[in-house]
């Protein structure tokens, strides 16, 4: 089931968080939260601020809404 969420959430993710995507990476699904790593202090503030709407705007995909939390780590840029 999480695996089916992250899935989900990937899809929609960069639409709904906008520039943020280049400044973030989305971690995991745990126990009703998503686990976020932000690039920089500056993108994990504004992740923390934006995260009440997020969460309502990323429920809507989803027949029972089940996040409640956005977790948001900082970390080094990710490479791929």
């Amino acid at each position: 089931m999480q695996t089916d969420r992250l899935m989900i959430l990937d899809s929609v993710w960069t639409e709904k968080v906008g520039f943020l995507a280049n400044h973030c990476q989305l971690l995991a699904v745990k126990k009703g939260s998503i686990i976020i790593k932000a690039f920089s202090p500056a993108a994990a503030q504004e992740l923390t601020m934006r995260s009440p709407q997020l969460i309502r705007d990323l429920n809507k995909y989803f027949n029972r809404p089940w996040i409640r939390f956005i977790k948001v780590e900082k970390g080094d840029v990710w490479k791929k």
